[in-house]
């Protein structure tokens, strides 16, 4: 790397870029010297400083893409679109859009707490006007492992009616299971039944919570000889929350199946920019199950979502815990 790269590169990890990074700011520092840190990565830091943002997302998908970068140099790229999105509020261009016809598309990594351990979860979900609109999605982890694939066979899909009239296809993750999937950069592929091809990526960074949110009630395994559950939890922000990010909680209670998919959802709450911790099955806002719910085995979920937007697709960081929960007369 000659003067002219190595001063950029200096500047562009000024001490408030520094700041904003901690506590990865001294591995960052120590990049500075090298010879092999990546013309790509000099221009990345060199845009975000001219807050020419297309120009810094174009070239951290580089630095992720160059065979010679190690992982403090991608680290090093994440970091600074980490500290863009925080200058974008929550916002970033991606360069690529979705199919015409889909109205969203979410990527979302979920931490799952539940009392055999944690689990991790690599899901995608997508808005389609009709059933088969979208034929084909792949989301291949760079450089070539396939983690989804709708074709082939690699994953869970399913299709979910909506009631405007359009379908949600929800998929899940082949490799989920108790370690969390590596960050990295993950190449995104759609193909609609009209031949339509979008060939999106995205980086995961900072997406993993490290922590799950208390639900106070109901307990693990409790029996109700009534079918108005009460939830009572904690407020939740994950330790890598950002103030520019949207956040939802979702509660649920879904019925227990013997057959897949093992879960139907029976009850749910959710609002945008939280207020509740608390909330009984039968007298929630818009309740559709007034009468509670019906005598049975039950999964009891509170799910807190914080969300960014890159480009069309929504990135997501969920933090789950669950537990059984049974309502049964006969515990009166």
């Amino acid at each position: 790397m000659n003067k002219l790269h190595k001063t950029t590169l200096r500047l562009a990890l000024s001490p408030l870029l520094c700041a904003a990074l901690a506590p990865a700011a001294p591995a960052s520092s120590r990049l500075l010297e090298r010879e092999d840190a990546g013309s790509s990565l000099v221009r990345a830091h060199a845009s975000y400083l001219q807050k020419d943002y297309p120009a810094m997302v174009a070239a951290v998908k580089e630095t992720m893409r160059d065979p010679a970068a190690d992982d403090l140099v991608r680290a090093n790229a994440s970091k600074l679109l980490t500290a863009a999105f925080r200058d974008g509020c929550g916002h970033l261009p991606a360069g690529w859009r979705a199919p015409a016809g889909v109205r969203w598309l979410t990527f979302t990594e979920t931490h799952v707490r539940q009392a055999d351990g944690d689990r991790y979860k690599f899901e995608l979900w997508l808005n389609e006007p009709s059933e088969a609109f979208i034929s084909q999605v792949q989301i291949v982890r760079y450089p070539d492992h396939v983690v989804l694939d709708k074709r082939a066979g690699v994953g869970e899909f399913d299709v979910v009616p909506r009631g405007d009239g359009s379908f949600g296809l929800s998929m899940v993750a082949a490799e989920n299971g108790r370690t969390p999937p590596p960050d990295g950069l993950y190449l995104l592929n759609l193909e609609t039944d009209a031949g339509e091809r979008t060939a999106g990526w995205f980086i995961v960074s900072d997406l993993l919570s490290s922590e799950t949110p208390v639900l106070r009630s109901p307990a693990q395994g409790e029996h109700f000889a009534d079918g108005h559950v009460p939830f009572v939890w904690d407020d939740f922000r994950s330790p890598g929350y950002d103030a520019c990010e949207r956040r939802t909680v979702r509660v649920n209670a879904g019925k227990v199946l013997t057959q897949a998919p093992y879960w139907e959802r029976a009850w749910g709450f959710s609002e945008v920019d939280p207020s509740h911790t608390a909330m009984t099955i039968g007298a929630a806002p818009d309740e559709k199950l007034p009468d509670g719910l019906a005598p049975g085995s039950y999964w009891a979920s509170l799910t807190y979502e914080e969300s960014r937007q890159f480009g069309d697709l929504t990135l997501v960081r969920a933090s789950r815990v669950g537990r059984p929960i049974y309502v049964d007369p006969a515990a009166k």
